[in-house]
């Protein structure tokens, strides 16, 4: 990510997942996230998404939670599943 030109991003896109679980929320490159609109990531950056969602749980819910923001990352986990096996990926 260039210096100050980043996104927060759905990594479901809203239009498979209309909800705004933190678990789903990533940093992007606002270059490249434009250029996904609204398709699913590559399969690397999926693993790297169920890893950071993993090893950062427990500082997601307890820094975030305070913020007031919704949190499942089951839910997420198992719409991101269902989202891989049919959707089409950039």
């Amino acid at each position: 990510m260039q210096k100050g030109n980043y996104a927060v991003d759905h990594f479901i896109p809203w239009s498979m997942y209309p909800s705004d679980k933190w678990h789903n929320f990533v940093f992007a490159d606002s270059s490249c996230n434009s250029k996904k609109s609204n398709l699913l990531a590559s399969d690397e950056f999926l693993h790297k998404w169920y890893e950071r969602n993993e090893e950062q749980d427990l500082i997601i819910v307890e820094q975030i939670s305070m913020l007031g923001f919704l949190m499942d990352k089951e839910r997420s986990h198992r719409v991101a599943e269902w989202a891989y096996a049919q959707g089409e990926r950039k």
